[in-house]
Order: C-alpha cells, then structure tokens, then sequence
C-alpha cells in the first residue's frame, strides 16, 4: 500500500503515512489480531494430529524376571505413548477451516483499517498542502487573506 504514495516523490507525504501508521493504536491491535487469529489455525491444526508423549521414571523396586528381560534393582523406564482420536465426522477438521476462514477475515479488517488510515492521511496533506488546486482549500487562503 505504501508503494502507491511513493510515486508522488513527496517524501514529507511518505514521511506523514509511517507516522501515521506507527503512531495509529488501531492499525496496531488489528496486526495483533491478525497474528492471534494465526496462531489460532496453527494451534487448532495441531489438535487434528496424533499426540505423541515420552515419560521418565526411575524405579528403585525389584521387577520380577520375564523369559528374557530383566531389570536391575534400579532402573529407568522410559514409556511412549501415541494418541490419535479418529476425526470420521470431521469434527476437528471444520474447527480448523472456520479459524482459517476466522483469520482471512482478520487479514480483510487490517486491510481496511490500514486503508481507510492511509485515505484519511494523504486526504488531509493534499488539502493543507500548499499546492493543492482543491476548490475548500482556495477559497479559504482568499478568505484568510
């Protein structure tokens, strides 16, 4: 968006819309929210995929011999364990497209508040420019003079 404003070769006008961006606490909050609705679709896709878990515990106790395992009086166990919830009604899987169909719509928002901010800038620095040909902008340097 900011590629447009850099044809005007007016780097105060370039120099008014970064302020206006850096300073703008709604421009602000809508990127938080794109990044949040992000990591929302990340974590929901997660949820459709295996678990798997690994757990340590030291044992101190005697285990009794089997055929040919054994174990000595202290030992470590390291047992694994693999989870999977078969989705066959698609469950988790509709959750996953409403968050992506959640985060375009937020990516949509930015947009919007970046371009209406963007509007309001140059909209303001043409009328108060001093070169501007706008009839509200003449007729008040006249009426000033």
């Amino acid at each position: 968006m900011l590629n447009f404003f850099d044809r005007f070769n007016d780097e105060n006008l370039s120099y008014y819309i970064n302020k206006a961006i850096d300073n703008n606490h709604s421009a602000k909050q809508a990127n938080l929210r794109v990044e949040q609705y992000r990591q929302q679709v990340k974590y929901s896709f997660g949820r459709e995929l295996p678990t798997f878990g690994v757990s340590a515990n030291y044992l101190g106790i005697k285990v009794p011999e089997l055929d040919n395992f054994s174990l000595s009086k202290n030992a470590f166990i390291l047992p694994f364990s693999v989870n999977y919830e078969a989705d066959f009604l698609l469950k988790n899987r509709d959750k996953t497209k409403s968050q992506k169909k959640v985060y375009e719509v937020s990516k949509f928002n930015e947009k919007a508040i970046y371009l209406a901010l963007l509007a309001d800038v140059a909209t303001v620095y043409t009328l108060l420019h001093p070169n501007s040909r706008h009839p509200f902008v003449t007729k008040s340097l006249i009426f000033l003079n």
